[in-house]
């Protein structure tokens, strides 16, 4: 019994941890903006043509503000 509320515990938990409200940015200029000044190693790679943003997106953590993105390499 013990067993089986420590997994419905750790299974909310891992839940809860993973509904993150993404807000995908749409704009081109704010998206290479947000990404030249969150991540300046990433915005270097994509203007010369390694790298592909995908995407590009706000959301909350720990009440602050964040800044995400997924990318590929060439």
């Amino acid at each position: 019994m013990k067993n089986l509320i420590l997994m419905l515990i750790l299974c909310a938990s891992l839940t809860s941890c993973s509904s993150i409200k993404k807000t995908y940015v749409k704009d081109y200029n704010e998206k290479i903006e947000l990404t030249r000044r969150k991540f300046p190693e990433l915005y270097e790679l994509y203007r010369q043509g390694a790298l592909v943003i995908d995407a590009v997106y706000t959301f909350e953590r720990d009440g602050e503000p964040r800044v995400g993105i997924t990318y590929h390499y060439r």
